[in-house]
């Protein structure tokens, strides 16, 4: 019987360590907040706002998690992170969405280990008419710089990459957050020294 009841505290104990883990994976956030933009295209139907209206894409905003901090002074480098996001203030696209990929996530760091340098991509791949097709905010020395949401305004072209919504000038800038240790880490260490007790009860 104490082997059963020993048994059912190693198992209790796998199953809340599972359950908790992944939640571990992620403790450093970058956060990414660009300027203000508006549709710079010359076709009226494509200029889906002005700057202040309701609802409209007023800046990109981005973020991802990497479960340790860039260093300083890093080249530019892919990086793969735990999970991501980035939003045109309409339309917000996570490592959760269907039908959406992380196609480019490279940074470079300065002296403090801040990023001065980036290209964050994502697309959709195989949107419809009207439908965003991609989302991107990059800043590399020789290589643009951007914000920017595209859709696809036209399929007979076989591409669907037209911008509709850009920012040429500057881009916002990163910050960093560090990403407290979540409840579920306190739940399993709590369930853990209760079940240890039970079974020294028995």
């Amino acid at each position: 019987m104490k082997r059963l009841r020993l048994l059912g505290v190693v198992c209790a104990c796998i199953l809340q360590l599972v359950v908790c883990t992944p939640a571990l994976a992620a403790t450093i956030q970058y956060n990414y907040t660009g300027l203000d933009f508006s549709s710079n295209d010359p076709d009226p139907a494509k200029q889906r706002c002005t700057i202040g209206d309701p609802g409209c894409f007023n800046n990109i905003t981005a973020s991802f998690e990497i479960s340790t901090a860039l260093g300083s002074n890093q080249p530019l480098l892919a990086v793969t992170p735990d999970a991501w996001s980035i939003s045109d203030g309409l339309t917000t696209i996570t490592d959760q969405t269907p039908n959406f990929l992380l196609l480019s996530l490279v940074v470079r760091t300065d002296a403090v280990g801040d990023i001065d340098a980036w290209n964050f991509v994502v697309y959709q791949s195989a949107p419809a008419l009207n439908e965003l097709s991609s989302m991107r905010t990059t800043h590399q020395a020789g290589n643009g710089t951007a914000d920017d949401t595209r859709y696809c305004t036209d399929t007979t072209t076989g591409s669907c990459y037209v911008a509709v919504a850009e920012n040429m000038a500057s881009p916002g800038n990163w910050t960093t957050t560090t990403v407290p240790i979540p409840a579920t880490i306190w739940l399993f260490t709590s369930g853990l020294l209760g079940l240890i007790g039970v079974s020294r009860r028995s």
